[in-house]
């Protein structure tokens, strides 16, 4: 706990002209009766922030009166998120994965935005719409919508075109919707975790064939995934199966083994900058 103690100053616009014996008797008389604020920082209060305690001293002339002023609180940064590395994009061999699957109905466990099977069936939330997205995916359609609107309209010097409100529509249905009005399909979550149909690892050189519902953990775990270097931002340009990744950074990667202490000290202050 911190306590600070400050007398008020008089005025000196005020005794100006006044005689020097009066000004300085006067100056006293008010100096004696003026209360001296002792202010009190304490710990945290309820909503985690400290407190800080307004009131007269106990020897001053004037009522006493406290107040108690809640601060807000002081939130650190949120933790730094490791450096991963990241899929190749369009690794994934997909004559392998759908065209030696010829079963039809797997055709509706399949998302129309990424072609991929499902992660999380969503739909748009019309009654009317009968597609089923990933929820990811869709999540994204509608933030890249609200972008290009909003930029759209920034763009245009027509005031009410400005003030025009972004109105994301669904990418099979049009129907205009936002993020809050996706619904979790859990009748078609249930079906595609029933689903006993083995569907092959889509990475060359695996010969795993899994349910639907294990697939999707199945590929962040493959060892025929391929990656790139976590340090290929500030470029290390090797890409390989994850199952290389260990010896590429002990053993090659010049960013992982000379410069990786001065690129987290980089991340570090950009990321405590951002926050």
């Amino acid at each position: 706990m911190t306590t600070t103690e400050t007398t008020p100053q008089p005025n000196d616009a005020a005794n100006a002209g006044a005689d020097t014996s009066t000004s300085s008797t006067n100056a006293n008389d008010r100096t004696s009766n003026r209360p001296t604020i002792r202010i009190q920082l304490t710990s945290a209060n309820r909503n985690g922030g400290p407190s800080v305690t307004v009131q007269n001293a106990p020897n001053s002339h004037q009522p006493q009166n406290v107040r108690r002023i809640a601060m807000p609180p002081i939130m650190p940064p949120p933790p730094l998120p490791p450096l991963e590395p990241q899929p190749v994009p369009h690794s994934r061999n997909h004559d392998k994965n759908y065209d030696n699957n010829n079963d039809p109905s797997l055709k509706k466990f399949e998302c129309p935005i990424c072609f991929e099977y499902l992660n999380t069936p969503v739909g748009c939330g019309s009654t009317s719409c009968p597609n089923r997205f990933c929820k990811k995916c869709l999540e994204r359609v509608i933030l890249q919508d609200i972008h290009r609107q909003s930029s759209s309209s920034a763009n245009n010097n027509s005031l009410q075109q400005q003030q025009h409100q972004p109105r994301p529509k669904c990418p099979h249905c049009r129907t205009v919707i936002q993020p809050s009005s996706i619904r979790l399909d859990h009748n078609l979550l249930s079906e595609m975790n029933a689903c006993t149909t083995l569907i092959p690892c889509p990475y060359e050189g695996c010969n795993e064939q899994l349910p639907l519902k294990e697939l999707a953990s199945h590929e962040k775990t493959c060892p025929h995934l391929q990656l790139k270097c976590r340090y290929e931002p500030f470029g290390c340009a090797w890409t390989g199966k994850s199952s290389d990744l260990p010896h590429h950074e002990t053993d090659e990667c010049q960013f992982f083994k000379e410069y990786s202490g001065i690129i987290n000290i980089l991340r570090k202050t950009h990321w405590e900058t951002k926050h």
